[in-house]
C-alpha cells in the first residue's frame, strides 16, 4: 500500500497486498494485514476519519449469525470462482457440505481418507472429556464420502502428498488463518464457525431434520445420541441426510444458475 494515506486506502489495495503475500505463509499475511489495520484504528480513534478498508478482525465481537439461505450461492459462487486460493475455499466447501468443525479438515490427511469414508481422529475433535479413556476404537468421526466431495478430493490431488488442503507453497495444513485470509477479501464478514451454524440452521428451517439428526451430523455430544431415532447404522444416517443437504444446495445453485459443485 506503499506511502498511501491512511484514508485514501481502500479494499483494492488490501486485495493487491495479500495477492503479493498469497504464495506464501498465510501467517505473513494476516500479520501485515493485522498491523495496518492497528495503526488505522488509531488513526481512526484520534482523528474520527473513516478508513475505507478496515473490518472487524475480533471473532469475539462478530456475534452469532446465521447466514440467511439467499446468501448461500452467492457464498458457493465466492468459493468457487477464485483459482488462487482454490484449496482454502475447497477446504470451506467441504465445511459446507459436512457441517464439521474447521480443524477437524482442515488438517485432513490423504492417509485419513479410506474409500468410501473418511476418518478423522479423535484428537483433531471436540471431545476433550474422552481423553482419558482407555481404548478409543469407535471415537474417531466417520464421513462418507459423498459424490460432491469425491470432486473437492479429485481437485486437491497433486498439492500435497500428506495434507488434503494445504497452504500455499507450503506441505503444512490450512490453519483456521487461511480462512480468515479467504473470507476477509469477499462480502461474507462471517467466520468458518457460521458455516457450520447455517448448516444446522437450514437442516432445521429449510428441510425438518430432527434435532438428533442434526446433532448427528454436527458431531455434537459423542455417544449420547438417542439410537431409537437411528434407521441403520450412524453411518447410513449420516449418509441419508448428507443427502437431503447436498440435494438442498444445489437446488439453490441450480435457481440461481450456479455452476454445480458436484
Amino acid at each position: 500500500m506503499g506511502k498511501n494515506p491512511l484514508n485514501e486506502i481502500n479494499m483494492d489495495m488490501v486485495n493487491e497486498l495479500l495477492d503479493s503475500l498469497a504464495d506464501g505463509p498465510c501467517n505473513i499475511a494476516i500479520s501485515v494485514l493485522k498491523r495496518t489495520q492497528k495503526v488505522a484504528l488509531k488513526y481512526k480513534k484520534k482523528t474520527g476519519l473513516n478508513v475505507p478498508f478496515i473490518f472487524d478482525t475480533d471473532r469475539r465481537k462478530m456475534g452469532k449469525r446465521t447466514r440467511k439461505v439467499e446468501d448461500l450461492p452467492g457464498f458457493i459462487s465466492f468459493l468457487q470462482d477464485n483459482e488462487r486460493y482454490k484449496s482454502y475455499k475447497n477446504a470451506m466447501m467441504a465445511q459446507l457440505l459436512y457441517g464439521t468443525r474447521a480443524q477437524e479438515l482442515n488438517e485432513l490427511k490423504w492417509c485419513e481418507v479410506k474409500g468410501d469414508i473418511i476418518q478423522v481422529p479423535w484428537q483433531r475433535l471436540k471431545t476433550k472429556h474422552i481423553a482419558d479413556k482407555p481404548n478409543h476404537d469407535d471415537d474417531d468421526l466417520i464421513l462418507p464420502v459423498m459424490p460432491a466431495m469425491k470432486n473437492i478430493l479429485d481437485q486437491q490431488k497433486g498439492f500435497s502428498d500428506i495434507f488434503v488442503f494445504p497452504q500455499l507453497n507450503n506441505d503444512r495444513p490450512m490453519s483456521n488463518g487461511c480462512g480468515y485470509i479467504t473470507l476477509g477479501r469477499s462480502n461474507f464478514k462471517n467466520s468458518s464457525h457460521d458455516i457450520r451454524r447455517t448448516v444446522a440452521s437450514r437442516l432445521r428451517v429449510e428441510l425438518n431434520a430432527t434435532v438428533d439428526d442434526i446433532d448427528l451430523i454436527l458431531n455434537h455430544s459423542v455417544g449420547t445420541v438417542n439410537d431409537s431415532y437411528i434407521q441403520g447404522t450412524p453411518l447410513e444416517r449420516k449418509r441419508k441426510i448428507l443427502s437431503i443437504w447436498h440435494n438442498y444446495i444445489d437446488s439453490l445453485m441450480t435457481e440461481t444458475g450456479v455452476q454445480n459443485h458436484g
